[in-house]
């Protein structure tokens, strides 16, 4: 349920509050009765209590509506893991009940009925002693004693070998001797009406046996301590004979089969020796030494941590692969590197060569590799492939692709200053003044010269004009180029009207007649439009009266013209432009002037306003420009006009 998700133990929650509920009615009749109100059944009979829940055991329907017909097998595998571990658990954890400081099992319940029932057989009640019984008594004293020591001198002949005897036949051989030894004792006491003391000989047999007992003990923990030791040392001897390295699947599943093996056969060894065998009748049966690790537990970590130590000798032998692997691709992709170093590389050329040099990478990473081929299935080689892609192949074609581009930069920078020097000096040759479309032609040759000469230092193919630096190297000349061509239309213009001056002081000439003969309402020298068209015909009809002039294109002249206009009549043009502004002013000030008395006189022609409210006398108005002599209490001032 939702309410016990969050607790460390849900199910046991879940279950106590499932019980508190169920037994609701229980738990209010032990309050009614004064009782201290369990909060289940479970609980008195329980000291501890807890819950573990189990995954499915099957997933198909018909298998969940009848386990029954399912073996052990074909049930899932986490519930059988859980149930392993459940089972664990329980034995790990389960205890019996104390009796005398000690877990009761069944020959101490024995013994203690057998002491119930002794005793109230006996009763209480003692006889008188006399000489008779004094003397029997003696005599059952010696009798007891001889038995003793006789059970001693039996109990040297058992487990003397230098191996323990199973533990089987250890209760079988000192039952044995207790049994001899009590039909001693009742031969001793056969001719003397004397009960034989068995209990008392039982005592004392029994402190004779605890010593024998922790001898045999000492030596069982010995021996089991020696069968782990042989343990260990065949499995680290057959790990040791496998060659390394070795897929880590194989050595794990060949160690995983021989500690089985091991396991199983200690366990099954162990399992054997600690056989109690039959039940014994006159003391107690031995038992295993108490280990402070289960011997089993024990050999199962030691032989996982030397087949561990063998798997980590053979991840660092793999490693020792992997890294001379690394090294062989670093090397190849250094080689190919160093070859190409001094070379210009366009990026088509570049990509070839980053495909050569990962062919060639790769190719010497897994040549080293190729002893084993199973190392190229495990998850090293991608990490160490990773590794090498990205400090090895990207970084060092990184390197490389930078200082290419260093270069290509100084390589086209270079060439791109040689091709601007010699335009520059080429460009001063050009036969000026030209026509334009002659010098546009010339110009355009002499570009396609320089660009055929950047472009001779873009390889013999062709290889370097996908670069960026091809790409700024032309886009600069083109620069270059164009700024070039806008001078050399200008110089020629420039040119053009040095050749055509005597058009142009005709024109000036008559510019100047024109402003003699220009009044007031003339607008040659007031509207700067009117200035330039003037001019610009002037110049137009005085063309064809110089040589030079005669020889220009109408587009020539239209450039000579404004050439001429903005230099040599800047002067001119600036008059103009002032008396233009000039004018402007007076004109706009005389138009507000019109239309402020044209407001006034349309003011002054409309009937001065009436206003009621106030008491005054005959024929009295108010208005501007009158006092008036009515009674007045507001606050306006009047004036006379």
């Amino acid at each position: 349920p939702e309410e016990h998700r969050a607790d460390e133990d849900g199910a046991t929650a879940w279950l106590r509050s499932y019980l508190s509920e169920v037994n609701s009615s229980a738990l209010d009749y032990e309050l009614a009765i004064g009782g201290e109100g369990d909060m289940h059944l479970l609980s008195r009979l329980y000291s501890k209590l807890k819950v573990h829940t189990l995954f499915l055991p099957a997933t198909q329907k018909e298998h969940l509506q009848d386990l029954s017909k399912l073996r052990f097998e074909e049930l899932t595998e986490e519930f059988k893991e859980e149930i392993e571990v459940l089972k664990a658990h329980i034995l790990s954890t389960l205890e019996a009940r104390q009796f005398e400081g000690k877990a009761m099992r069944g020959p101490t319940l024995e013994r203690a009925l057998r002491f119930i029932t002794q005793a109230l057989q006996r009763g209480m009640f003692h006889e008188m002693p006399s000489l008779w019984a004094t003397w029997t008594a003696q005599v059952a004293e010696m009798s007891l004693q001889d038995a003793e020591t006789w059970f001693a001198s039996l109990l040297t002949h058992v487990d003397h070998n230098d191996d323990p005897v199973p533990l089987a036949t250890f209760n079988r051989d000192v039952e044995n001797a207790r049994e001899r030894s009590v039909q001693f004792y009742r031969e001793l006491l056969r001719d003397f009406d004397i009960n034989a003391d068995i209990r008392a000989l039982r005592d004392r047999m029994a402190n004779h046996f605890q010593l024998k007992m922790t001898l045999y003990h000492e030596r069982v923990q010995r021996w089991v301590g020696e069968l782990v030791v042989r343990s260990k040392d065949a499995v680290a001897r057959h790990l040791n004979h496998i060659e390394l390295p070795v897929d880590p699947n194989t050595i794990r599943a060949d160690g995983e089969n021989i500690t089985k093996f091991k396991i199983k056969a200690f366990s099954d060894q162990l399992l054997v020796f600690a056989q109690r065998g039959a039940a014994v009748s006159l003391g107690k049966a031995a038992q295993m030494p108490a280990f402070s690790l289960d011997p089993v537990s024990q050999l199962t970590t030691d032989l996982r941590s030397i087949m561990g130590s063998r798997e980590l000798e053979n991840e660092r032998e793999i490693a020792q692969f992997f890294k001379a692997a690394v090294a062989a691709a670093d090397e190849a992709v250094e080689g190919e590197v160093k070859l190409n170093m001094n070379k210009l590389m366009g990026r088509t050329r570049m990509k070839e060569l980053q495909s050569i040099v990962a062919g060639k990478c790769w190719q010497a990473f897994d040549e080293k590799l190729a002893k084993h081929k199973w190392m190229m299935f495990l998850v090293n080689y991608k990490t160490h492939k990773a590794l090498v892609q990205t400090e090895t192949y990207d970084s060092r074609m990184a390197r490389f692709g930078q200082a290419n581009e260093q270069k290509l930069s100084t390589h086209f920078r270079t060439a791109m200053d040689r091709c601007s020097a010699s335009y520059r000096a080429r460009k001063s040759n050009l036969a000026m003044p030209a026509s334009e479309t002659d010098l546009e032609a010339e110009h355009r040759q002499l570009a396609t010269t320089v660009r055929d000469m950047l472009d001779e230092q873009a390889g013999n193919n062709g290889d370097l004009k996908d670069t960026d630096a091809y790409r700024g190297a032309v886009m600069s000349l083109n620069s270059v180029l164009e700024e070039g061509l806008l001078h050399v239309r200008q110089k020629n213009i420039e040119l053009w009207k040095v050749h055509s001056d005597e058009a142009t002081r005709c024109a000036l000439r008559a510019n100047e007649a024109v402003m003699r003969q220009c009044g007031l309402l003339c607008f040659f020298n007031k509207v700067p439009q009117v200035h330039k068209s003037t001019s610009k015909k002037h110049l137009i009809q005085c063309f064809p009266r110089s040589g030079a002039g005669a020889r220009m294109s109408p587009t020539m002249q239209m450039q000579v013209f404004e050439n001429w206009y903005n230099k040599d009549l800047a002067h001119d043009a600036s008059t103009v432009w002032n008396n233009f502004y000039i004018g402007s002013v007076l004109l706009g000030f005389c138009v507000l002037m019109l239309c402020m008395g044209g407001r006034l006189c349309s003011s002054q022609s409309q009937p001065p306003p009436q206003y009621g409210g106030f008491q005054g006398g005959k024929g009295q108005g108010y208005g501007v420009g009158n006092r008036t002599g009515g009674p007045w209490n507001g606050s306006w001032p009047w004036w006379d006009s």
